[in-house]
C-alpha cells in the first residue's frame, strides 16, 4: 500500500500553488509620494576661504515637488555644530536652483559659509531636506537644441547654446542652469543665466551663454563634465535622449534604410 500525504499538508500545498498562480493577476501598483534624495555632494574651501557645499536633489518619487528647503550643518573635528545655513528654493530664484523638480529629474544646490574663520574650522558637514510640497508636474516645453563649452585665453569656462520654446504659451523668466562635475561625479561648480529677452514666444529660439570666471571661487581645472537644466514659470526642460539608448536606435535605422535601398536597387 502506497503511503498517502496527510490531508492538511496537501491542502496547504494546493493553496500555495493556487495563490502563486493567481497572485500576479492581483498585484496592484502602489505609487510612492514625491521623494527627494541628495546625491553627488561635495564640500571644500574655495579660493576666498569660504566653505562651499554643492550637490544635487533627485526626485525619485512619482510627483513633482517645489518649495524645498535644504539645511546644511557644519561641524568641527570634535563633531560640534559650528554653523547652520538654510537654502529655500522659492527665495533663491532667480539663481542656480530649480523651483520645481519633476519626477526623475535632478536639481543642483549650493550652500556657502561666508565666514573665513568658521570655514577654517569645518571638518565635515551634513545636508538634510526638511520641507517640500508635492505638486503637479510642470509641463515640458523647453528644449536645448545645441551647446558647447570652451576655456578662453583667460582661463574662463564658457558654455554657449541655443534654447527653444516648444510650448504653446509664452515662457517667462527662462533660466538655464549648468552643473559641473569632477572626475568622480561630484558637483563642484554651478553657473546660471537668463535668456535675453527673459521671455520666449512659442517656437522662438534664443542663444544663451553662461560663464565660470577663472578668478572665481570654483576649481575650473577639476571640471570633467557638465549638465544643463532649464526652467521657466510655465515649462520644464524636455530631457535629452541618453546617448547609450540613442545609439542602438541610430544603428537600427541605418540597417533598415540600407535594406530598403538594396531592395529598391535590385528592381
Amino acid at each position: 500500500m502506497k503511503p498517502q500525504l496527510p490531508v492538511f499538508p496537501l491542502i496547504a500545498i494546493l493553496a500555495t500553488v493556487v495563490l502563486l498562480s493567481i497572485s500576479p493577476l492581483n498585484i496592484e501598483t502602489v505609487y510612492a509620494d514625491a521623494t527627494l534624495t541628495i546625491s553627488n555632494d561635495a564640500g571644500y574651501i574655495d579660493v576666498s576661504g569660504y566653505y562651499r557645499v554643492l550637490g544635487e536633489l533627485e526626485n525619485v518619487g512619482d510627483q513633482a515637488v517645489e518649495g524645498w528647503v535644504v539645511t546644511t550643518m557644519f561641524y568641527n573635528s570634535s563633531d560640534d555644530l559650528i554653523h547652520t545655513k538654510v537654502l529655500i528654493s522659492s527665495k533663491s530664484a532667480p539663481y542656480a536652483v530649480l523651483n520645481t523638480i519633476n519626477p526623475g529629474r535632478k536639481a543642483p544646490f549650493e550652500t556657502v559659509l561666508e565666514d573665513t574663520d568658521l570655514s577654517s574650522e569645518v571638518d565635515h558637514y551634513s545636508v538634510t531636506i526638511t520641507l517640500y510640497n508635492s505638486v503637479a508636474a510642470k509641463p515640458l516645453g523647453l528644449t536645448i537644441l545645441a551647446n558647447h563649452s570652451r576655456v578662453d585665453a583667460f582661463g574662463n569656462m564658457i558654455i554657449n547654446g541655443t534654447i527653444r520654446n516648444t510650448g504653446t504659451e509664452t515662457a517667462e523668466s527662462v533660466n538655464i542652469i549648468a552643473t559641473y562635475y569632477d572626475a568622480g561625479g561630484n558637483v563642484i561648480a554651478l553657473s546660471f543665466t537668463n535668456t535675453e529677452p527673459s521671455s520666449m514666444e512659442p517656437s522662438q529660439t534664443l542663444p544663451f551663454q553662461t560663464e565660470l570666471a577663472s578668478i572665481g571661487p570654483y576649481p575650473i581645472a577639476d571640471i570633467e563634465s557638465y549638465a544643463l537644466e532649464a526652467e521657466s514659470s510655465q515649462y520644464a526642460l524636455i530631457p535629452e535622449f541618453p546617448s547609450l539608448l540613442l545609439l542602438p536606435f541610430l544603428i537600427l535605422s541605418s540597417l533598415i534604410a540600407t535594406r530598403i535601398h538594396k531592395k529598391r536597387s535590385s528592381r
